[in-house]
């Protein structure tokens, strides 16, 4: 954070002919990055933003690498992945109901105590085609 009372005459002016170039298209407006996340490739699946498909191929990544069958995903280690990628856990939980809505996860379940946040959701074959075919497709070939 810049306190404006800390900068001198010169550097004010200076920002104000900066800002006032950037507001009139004289030179570009200053760019922040995009989030580590929006490099992540996502295959524009019907009725999910991208966020929401980039955690549903996370989701059927961890199902489908595991050692053991169980059709629960933890979401503890969904909101792990997206902090990792720099999406705050409410933005998980909320792209997670967006899956649970367009019926590409199972059921959201909570426990007593959880609060807005669910403990596990489940895996269905229902969308396990759709899961292959985009992030898997040699695979899906073969088999």
């Amino acid at each position: 954070m810049i306190r404006l009372s800390d900068l001198s005459q010169e550097q004010l002016a200076d920002c104000a002919r900066r800002i006032g170039a950037a507001l009139h298209g004289i030179a570009p407006a200053p760019v922040v990055p995009p989030p580590p996340y929006a490099e992540i490739p996502i295959h524009r699946r019907p009725s999910l933003k991208p966020n929401d498909e980039r955690l549903f191929a996370e989701a059927w990544r961890e199902y489908v690498e595991r050692n053991y069958y169980h059709a629960a995903v933890d979401v503890q280690k969904m909101i792990a992945y997206g902090e990792s990628i720099g999406m705050p856990a409410a933005d998980v939980v909320e792209s997670l109901h967006a899956l649970e809505q367009n019926h590409y996860i199972g059921d959201l379940r909570y426990y007593l105590g959880s609060g807005n946040v669910p403990n596990h959701f489940r895996i269905t074959g229902f969308v396990l085609e759709t899961y292959l075919r985009a992030y898997r497709a040699d695979a899906y070939k073969k088999a």
